[in-house]
């Protein structure tokens, strides 16, 4: 297992994207307008990223899905196979980056 690649089990949706934010977090709470990385559709149910492709300085890191359906509305969920978790207004996972590498 690649510890750099994150993975989802979705179904029916038409795009995943991560978005993280560096901790300890800087000024306001606001998800929406951290940055949005596309995740690889595995065709098979499963939606993947690799992390080293996110450029991500050495820190720790909060981090979420947007899953965008097809009916045009978009969730937000945690990953529910992250091995620490935030709860601050709501679940988020949380990696943390040594060198580009999780």
């Amino acid at each position: 297992m690649d510890l750099n690649v994150i993975c989802i089990p979705v179904l029916g949706a038409t795009r995943v994207w991560l978005r993280c934010s560096p901790l300890p977090r800087q000024g306001e709470f606001e998800p929406n307008a951290w940055p949005h990385h596309p995740c690889e559709d595995q065709h098979n149910g499963w939606w993947k990223k690799n992390v080293t492709s996110l450029g991500l300085a050495t820190g720790t890191y909060e981090y979420e899905f947007v899953i965008d359906r097809a009916d045009g509305t978009s969730i937000i969920s945690a990953d529910p196979y992250a091995e620490e978790i935030t709860r601050f207004s709501g679940y988020r996972g949380i990696i943390h980056i040594h060198n580009g590498q999780r």
